[in-house]
């Protein structure tokens, strides 16, 4: 039992310790600042409560004991759950802690005086010499970064108004151009039109025209052909007769005809080639050409070269032809390359200017599409339009192109994932001053069997 005696002693002791430190008097200022000090300055040796409700004895002040409901008699206990208790920190900053903070074991960082725990259970030593130099170095920096952004963003305002000013100069020029473009394009569009019903027209007259000569010449050939048939015919026949005659005439009988006949006979077989006309044969065929259809031929050839293609093979077989059959003039097919020709400038002249005219209809959209964003009240964000920042969270990296698009990079098979486009910034009203903190990206790829991927992309700007 002996134990347990000196345990309940120690206990008691401890209790009587305890309350000897809790009821020992506390300044009656204690925990007030300096600029409410008289406030608490007695009249008639009593206190009103800061809030006006009760007069209490002056004595009652700092009694651990909350007599008035502002809390305001209790500035140095934890008495009143409602009070505040003022640390004076010299050589830092003075700063109010909740009274519940007093007295309760631990050093309260706020209070580096240590002040706030008097009653002896604890104690805290005073740092707020090396607090408050590590305080101002860092308000120092922190002064000086935003002076720095300060200045930044003043050189992004001036920039944002000059490019503001200058994409409405350039808008006002390109619209101009794009007016003369216009009807610049539809000229060329109907002088292409024009041209090219000529040249089809052309093409079918010249093909008429071709195969009419090309039927007429067939027909030519045809006759003669019939016609050397017929003369080969003759020629078998009296060659026969001769070579009959010169065999079988009585050689006892010597007629001067007979004689001429025969000898004319032998001087023919001797100097005739054994070849006939059969050996040289012109095939119909040697006429056609590749009909090509209309948008058949290769807009990458030249117009020289695929008329060319055309043109020559044909000239040079009806020249042929006009020689075998004896045509008095040749065909000329030049006269058709004209109109050819201009059709094809007329397309390249139509194709350059329309090419030219889509591509400042793109810049003036996107011109007008940057003159619309939001680029802040003073056009301070207008210089990061389209700068790309990169964070990577390990597995992915997610870029994001400023007033652009936003992706989704894996850090392992490198596959890319559109997540949206920029949509606005915060759901806040504009004045609110978080407003400039957070983009939305959506209408990005929709997930797989899910909804639209998108993306929110906070900042943290120190100006």
């Amino acid at each position: 039992m002996k134990p347990i005696t000196h345990f309940a002693l120690l206990s008691t002791l401890f209790a009587i310790s305890q309350a000897v430190v809790t009821f020992e008097k506390v300044d009656p200022l204690l925990g007030v600042s300096e600029a409410k000090k008289e406030l608490y300055t007695p009249v008639d040796g009593a206190f009103r409560c800061l809030d006006g409700s009760k007069v209490i004895p002056y004595t009652s002040l700092n009694d651990d004991y909350c007599d008035c409901p502002d809390g305001s008699d209790e500035p140095g206990t934890s008495a009143c759950p409602n009070s505040t208790f003022h640390c004076k920190n010299p050589g830092h900053t003075a700063v109010d802690i909740s009274s519940s903070r007093v007295n309760d074991g631990v050093c309260d960082p706020d209070c580096c005086d240590g002040t706030d725990e008097y009653n002896g259970f604890i104690s805290c030593p005073n740092i707020c010499e090396e607090v408050g130099l590590k305080y101002r170095q860092e308000l120092a920096e922190k002064n000086r970064l935003q002076s720095e952004g300060g200045r930044v963003k003043a050189e992004y305002i001036a920039k944002g108004i000059k490019l503001k000013e200058t994409r409405k100069a350039e808008l006002v020029q390109l619209k101009e151009r794009l007016t003369a473009l216009t009807s610049k394009v539809e000229e060329l569009r109907a002088v292409k039109d024009g041209l090219e019903e000529a040249e089809k027209y052309a093409k079918v007259n010249w093909k008429q025209k071709y195969a009419q000569k090309k039927r007429k010449s067939s027909e030519k050939i045809t006759g003669l052909r019939d016609r050397i048939n017929v003369l080969e015919g003759q020629i078998d026949t009296l060659t026969g007769i001769l070579k009959d005659l010169k065999e079988n005439h009585n050689q006892n009988y010597h007629d001067l005809a007979v004689k001429s006949a025969i000898s004319g006979y032998d001087e023919f077989t001797e100097t005739q080639p054994s070849s006939d006309f059969d050996d040289y044969s012109y095939d119909e065929d040697d006429l056609d050409v590749v009909e090509e259809e209309e948008g058949e031929v290769e807009e990458e050839e030249s117009q020289d070269h695929w008329l060319g293609r055309i043109f020559q093979p044909v000239q040079d077989q009806l020249n042929n032809v006009a020689r075998f059959v004896g045509l008095s003039s040749k065909i000329n097919l030049g006269a058709y390359r004209g109109k050819f020709s201009d059709a094809k400038e007329a397309r390249e002249a139509y194709e350059k200017e329309d090419r030219e005219k889509s591509e400042v209809e793109l810049k003036v959209q996107e011109i007008e599409r940057k003159l619309e964003l939001d680029f802040g009240h003073e056009e301070e964000f207008a210089e990061l339009a389209d700068q790309c920042f990169e964070y990577n969270s390990g597995e992915y990296t997610y870029e994001v192109c400023m007033f652009g698009s936003a992706t989704q990079k894996s850090n392992k098979d490198y596959n890319t994932v559109h997540l949206g486009k920029f949509s606005r910034w915060s759901n806040t009203e504009d004045t609110h001053p978080d407003h400039y903190k957070e983009q939305v990206y959506d209408q990005g790829i929709r997930c797989w069997n899910g909804p639209e991927r998108s993306l929110k992309a906070s900042y943290h700007f120190a100006c």
